[in-house]
């Protein structure tokens, strides 16, 4: 299951995090330190290769939110399935939601990805995945957060997702 590694992950980097007071808002500002967290890629194969993320939008809006989200869940999530054998990587982004909250937008994805994988010796087809889920994002000025859930679920409650994240990049 797709979401099995990536919780392992989550719960690695944030056990220190328990009994931390939950916080409804964003307050990350320029002053506070912000560290990244850090994703391992596979260096991929001949035929696939890691996918750059892209650069955050000079100005904030839905629009440029929504791209942006989508564009990056497809690097992201094509960077993520990367391994020896995998020959075929797909994600479709299904919908999406954009909503403005305090200090940011907040993004759901509703994600599609299959995987082909083959033995090396062979390019017969051994392995082949179809998973779907919810990805969800808080992008603000000085900060882009990511999460995900099985899809069709309740979004995290906290919409800055700053307790229950990966925070992939900082900015002054």
């Amino acid at each position: 299951m797709r979401l099995g590694p990536a919780l392992v992950v989550c719960c690695l980097l944030l056990a220190g995090c328990a009994g931390s007071p939950v916080d409804d808002v964003d307050t990350t500002t320029e002053s506070e330190p912000c560290t990244t967290d850090t994703l391992l890629t596979d260096a991929g194969t001949d035929e696939l290769t890691p996918r750059p993320v892209p650069e955050r939008p000079a100005t904030l809006s839905r629009e440029s939110v929504r791209a942006y989200a989508e564009s990056y869940e497809r690097a992201f999530t094509h960077n993520h399935e990367l391994g020896r054998d995998v020959r075929a990587i797909s994600v479709e982004i299904l919908s999406n939601r954009v909503e403005q909250v305090r200090d940011g937008f907040s993004v759901r994805l509703s994600v599609h990805v299959t995987t082909r994988a083959s033995a090396a010796e062979t390019p017969t087809v051994v392995a082949h995945s179809d998973v779907r889920y919810d990805a969800h994002y808080f992008v603000s000025e000085h900060v882009l957060r990511r999460t995900e859930t099985p899809g069709d679920s309740p979004p995290p409650s906290d919409p800055s997702l700053r307790t229950s994240s990966l925070t992939l990049a900082c900015w002054p």
